[in-house]
């Protein structure tokens, strides 16, 4: 299933969640959230207590806390096809970390609320992959083209990002209440 790419740039909110997800998952870093915090509270007048809490917060637990609390609404399925989108990077040219792609896909998908179509189609490589890695049916070669095509299907980049910073990294323009992660 293929949707159409965001013509909007998300909320503060759905970057939060973004980042709360990404850390969850072990995708993103949670210096990353603290350095969009930062940018936030540098380009607004007024920031919110909860960026505030964002940007001082030390521990995992205490940053997605502070995530959560960025007050807005969340899209949570677009959220785990952005961080999906994250994966499209990984080294998969190692069986090894082709396996850990497959697995935190499917992670994603079941963490971030993703439909089970996309679950499955990950769970059905990473089965391929064992049979292959066991020579009973199939390569690995195929398994890697498989995943990288089904990351196609149900990824999306993050709105607004470019080559030059990648998904993830943060912007310093932000107006309140629209965030901005190129």
């Amino acid at each position: 299933m293929t949707l159409a790419p965001l013509a909007f740039l998300p909320t503060d909110a759905m970057i939060a969640e973004y980042f709360c997800k990404g850390i969850e998952t072990g995708l993103l870093p949670p210096e990353q959230a603290r350095a969009w915090a930062d940018s936030v509270i540098a380009n607004t007048n007024e920031p919110l207590y909860a960026f505030i809490e964002v940007a001082l917060s030390q521990g995992v637990p205490e940053i997605v806390s502070a995530l959560k609390e960025v007050p807005g609404e969340r899209d949570q399925s677009n959220v785990g096809r952005w961080l999906l989108a994250k994966l499209q990077k990984a080294e998969v040219q190692s069986t090894a970390g082709l396996s850990a792609a497959i697995r935190k896909a499917m992670l994603v998908c079941r963490h971030c609320g993703l439909d089970d179509q996309a679950y499955y189609e990950f769970d059905g490589i990473d089965d391929s992959l064992y049979l292959a890695r066991h020579g009973q049916y199939g390569t690995v070669d195929e398994c890697r083209a498989d995943f990288l095509a089904c990351l196609q299907r149900h990824a999306l980049p993050f709105p607004g990002a470019s080559e030059a910073q990648p998904c993830g990294q943060p912007h310093l323009a932000h107006k309140a209440g629209q965030g901005r992660l190129p």
